[in-house]
């Protein structure tokens, strides 16, 4: 899938009493509200106080726009995931989609057949969680300098006359390590580089392997066949009525 967030459209109506997604997810929350407004139940403010304003049959832009999240303090749309804070002044109904509907329009309807890149990266068609970025780990193409490794197929260049990275998204959108004395992996923070054994675990860097409960095969990973802490429960005989 390339990660794209591609907007469709309806190509025709739905046979017999069939509907789209949305309209049934919203009919469930009206009907929800209505229930629990009426009879109560535990912690029913979490959803007689939900916010539901799409409108019936709901509003396929406004919830792509909730999605994508607002600046509460002015209204705007969010441009960048990057401007979401933890303070309640913003938000967003999925933060990897944030900049997918911004204040420039629907990004994800965007059909620009055009390559820029040279290398198939089209990023004005549709667009990619998160911030637009068509390959992920884009930095490790380039040397500690922000020097291509494939100098005739660039996926990002640093350009120091300008100050920025050309090309994709950068994965790590701060200078080169010889520029900056950072290094780019952002998922590992302090280290800045990506590691083969996940750390600080109790069971070691290498997560203990289990077997699924009704697997037919031994688990010759480990002593312990399946996952200690699943609960089990009696069935009843298949054909019981």
């Amino acid at each position: 899938s390339a990660r794209w967030m591609q907007w469709r459209y309806k190509g025709a109506n739905p046979p017999g009493e069939a509907r789209e997604d949305l309209w049934i997810i919203s009919k469930l929350v009206l009907e929800l509200k209505g229930l629990y407004a009426g009879e109560g139940g535990p912690t029913a403010e979490a959803i007689t106080k939900l916010s539901w304003d799409y409108g019936d049959p709901p509003d396929v832009h406004k919830v792509a726009k909730e999605i994508n999240g607002y600046d509460l303090s002015t209204g705007k749309l969010l441009p960048s995931l990057t401007k979401l804070k933890a303070d309640g002044t913003t938000s967003s109904g999925n933060w990897i989609f944030c900049g997918s509907y911004t204040e420039e329009g629907n990004m994800a309807a965007r059909r620009d057949p055009v390559d820029t890149t040279g290398i198939g990266l089209f990023p004005n068609w549709a667009w990619a969680w998160p911030l637009n970025r068509r390959i992920w780990y884009n930095r490790a193409s380039v040397n500690l300098d922000g020097e291509p490794w494939d100098a005739k197929h660039p996926v990002i260049k640093w350009d120091a006359v300008a100050n920025k990275w050309v090309g994709d998204v950068p994965d790590g959108g701060w200078p080169p390590f010889n520029a900056s004395g950072k290094y780019p992996f952002i998922m590992k923070k302090p280290y800045g580089r990506a590691h083969l054994f996940g750390m600080g675990r109790v069971d070691g860097p290498l997560p203990e392997h289990y077997e699924p409960w009704e697997s037919p095969v031994k688990n010759f990973m480990s002593s312990v066949e399946f996952n200690p802490v699943c609960d089990l429960w009696e069935t009843s005989e298949r054909g019981t009525p």
